[in-house]
């Protein structure tokens, strides 16, 4: 029994290091610079209160910027709305926000993306930018929806007032005219593509590394099928 116990209590203890030890290493892959916030998967409340602590932690160490590195799909809205607030406050009041777009950036994360400072907002090349409009999700998905006019119930005042909270932050932080964003964001006119239309966008100011030219797919088609009917009976055959 004693044996038992002892052989246990070992296990457990290994379980402790091993854990410990694996939970000191990820800490070390954190960045150490309290200057420096990353924004991966979702934005929710965790991460309003990582970027309030690196606001916080940036005018402790009197750090002129704060590096913003952003590899998100987005999330609640007004979510994304709060962080992108407490960005460009900090923007407006005393620190430099330079926010940088990688691999992915889509939904509420282009609107992040635009809120730092004028000038500071770079994204890479190669990322993937996706924008859209309002969308509601449920069990069975998500889907787009537009302002409803006139309001009949709750759900269509709150739903207003959200698109019109998120299109007013959009068009304070590019520069665009508010009526161009409200287009923008109507269902059927999302726009997906590489970092470059963030910058044709103003979510962004500068494309970092790679430029991905965007590709008019109609044409592209066209073009491969006319190759194809160029090419020789054999090589048809060769297809097949």
């Amino acid at each position: 029994m004693k044996k038992f116990v002892v052989l246990w209590f070992a296990i457990v203890a290994l379980v402790f290091v091993v854990t410990a030890a694996t939970m000191g290493l990820v800490v070390m892959l954190q960045d150490p610079d309290p200057t420096v916030v990353r924004i991966e998967g979702s934005i929710d409340g965790d991460t309003i209160t990582a970027v309030e602590k690196a606001i916080s932690e940036a005018r402790k160490l009197k750090s002129p910027a704060l590096q913003v590195i952003i590899r998100s799909p987005g999330g609640p809205v007004l979510a994304a709305v709060e962080v992108a607030r407490l960005l460009r406050k900090a923007s407006d009041e005393d620190l430099i926000v330079k926010t940088h777009g990688q691999t992915l950036v889509a939904s509420g994360a282009t609107l992040v993306l635009a809120a730092g400072t004028p000038g500071h907002r770079t994204i890479d090349g190669e990322a993937f930018v996706l924008f859209h409009g309002i969308q509601l999700g449920s069990m069975f998905g998500s889907s787009c929806v537009n302002p409803s006019f006139p309001e009949v119930t709750e759900d269509d005042k709150a739903l207003n007032a959200i698109h019109n909270i998120l299109a007013s932050a959009f068009a304070r932080y590019t520069g665009l005219p508010y009526m161009t964003v409200v287009d923008m964001m109507t269902c059927g006119k999302e726009m997906a593509g590489a970092g470059l239309i963030a910058v044709q966008r103003r979510i962004a100011d500068t494309v970092v590394g790679h430029v991905v030219l965007p590709v008019a797919l109609p044409q592209f088609v066209k073009t491969e099928e006319k190759k194809d009917a160029e090419r020789p009976v054999d090589s048809w055959k060769e297809l097949r």
